[in-house]
């Protein structure tokens, strides 16, 4: 499973936040967040704003999965 896929799925989880306003909270357009979506172009920085923007945490050395901080869930 590729990061947008991942990303995809905590938005749903997460009350299903829509991409524009997921971009907001991050500081991008949302032109900007479907242009990462659509190519799989994340930083490791864009994945930690990510997480700490839905509740995760993003395991950064292995880069595979974000973990739900009240669930404790792994996608």
């Amino acid at each position: 499973m590729g990061k947008a896929e991942k990303v995809r799925i905590l938005m749903v989880k997460r009350g299903n936040i829509t991409a524009a306003a997921l971009a907001e909270k991050m500081g991008i357009t949302a032109q900007a967040l479907g242009r990462k979506l659509n190519k799989e172009k994340f930083t490791d920085a864009d994945m930690e704003k990510i997480a700490k923007i839905l509740n995760c945490s993003w395991n950064i050395e292995s880069r595979e999965w974000f973990k739900m901080n009240d669930t404790g869930e792994e996608i």
